[in-house]
């Protein structure tokens, strides 16, 4: 006969054995979903993204963790630490919550250094145009010493010379109506540049005042002018405009994209107003222009020689418009 001591220690033991060995799983487990915070009794999957704005203090506690250097046995989402399951299903919860929170915190920050960066880029353009005006005032009149002051360059009389006979002489060749006051801010501006165009060397600033020449019909004699000029140089809108030199740069857009502009198009916006004004890249590309005097002459046949045909070049290059 069986001793009932030997069979109620034997199912005692197969008890505990399957107790042992059965895993504790959670919802999650199963589903392969993620439930997050809030009460998921009804088997409802709570979207990480639409709740995790509710769980701003485990934000909050987690930075605090890391900056006391202190650990925690629990956090927001652990209503309930008494059973095996509960803490089963609160420590998988939370390694997914750490993980989606993870992604949520890098997005808020990612979200929040653009506006910072976004706020920088606007204060810097309005800096640009304070110096931009300061640059034309110290420019405009022609005189030698204000621009040296600005550049922050000493006076160079051989360098003045050159730049008179090389740049300021074609420039000028045909306009009788200049002084020498005006012909000696053409100068001054191509030899020494300003503290905003620095970055362009005598002959690309030389090409700016041809571009200005090309998009109005005239050089710039008044300080308002010159700031248009200097403008152009910074790759920004002229506060004058020309319709019949937009009119042209239209034209032109036609011929290289084989359409007409869409001015609301920002790319094309910008190919137009670079094609009829010529606007200068903050950041210039040589690659990017070979392969624009490539297309160039593809289009036109030749290589580009006039002002308007290197203002082609630099839409092509940088507009952003396409076919």
């Amino acid at each position: 006969m069986i001793n009932k001591n030997f069979i109620k220690k034997y199912l005692l033991i197969v008890l505990l054995v399957v107790f042992c060995y059965t895993p504790v799983t959670s919802a999650s487990e199963y589903t392969g979903e993620i439930t997050i915070g809030g009460d998921n009794s009804e088997g409802n999957i709570i979207n990480p993204t639409a709740t995790i704005q509710d769980d701003d203090d485990y934000d909050d506690d987690q930075q605090q963790e890391q900056n006391n250097n202190s650990n925690s046995s629990s956090n927001n989402y652990s209503s309930n630490s008494n059973s095996s399951s509960s803490s089963s299903n609160s420590s998988s919860n939370s390694s997914s919550n750490n993980k989606t929170t993870d992604i949520t915190k890098e997005a808020k920050q990612k979200s929040e250094v653009e506006v910072i960066v976004l706020g920088v880029e606007s204060d810097y353009r309005a800096i640009q145009l304070q110096q931009i005006a300061t640059d034309a005032n110290d420019v405009w009149a022609g005189d030698v010493n204000s621009a040296i002051a600005n550049a922050g360059v000493k006076r160079d009389l051989s360098k003045e010379a050159d730049g008179a006979n090389k740049y300021t002489e074609p420039l000028t060749k045909g306009i009788s109506d200049l002084t020498a006051e005006n012909k000696n801010a053409i100068t001054n501006f191509v030899v020494y540049g300003t503290k905003s165009t620095q970055i362009l060397g005598a002959g690309e600033r030389a090409g700016v005042v041809n571009s200005y020449k090309s998009a109005f019909g005239k050089l710039p004699t008044t300080e308002s002018e010159w700031e248009d000029v200097i403008k152009i140089a910074n790759g920004r809108w002229p506060s004058e405009n020309n319709p019949e030199a937009e009119k042209k740069a239209k034209a032109e857009f036609r011929k290289v994209y084989k359409r007409d502009p869409d001015m609301n198009n920002p790319n094309d916006n910008a190919a137009v107003t670079v094609i009829a004004y010529g606007l200068r890249p903050s950041d210039r590309n040589l690659e990017s222009e070979k392969a624009g005097i490539i297309t160039f002459k593809h289009i036109y046949g030749y290589n580009p020689t006039s002002a308007i045909d290197w203002n082609v070049v630099r839409a092509i290059a940088y507009s952003g418009a396409i076919r």
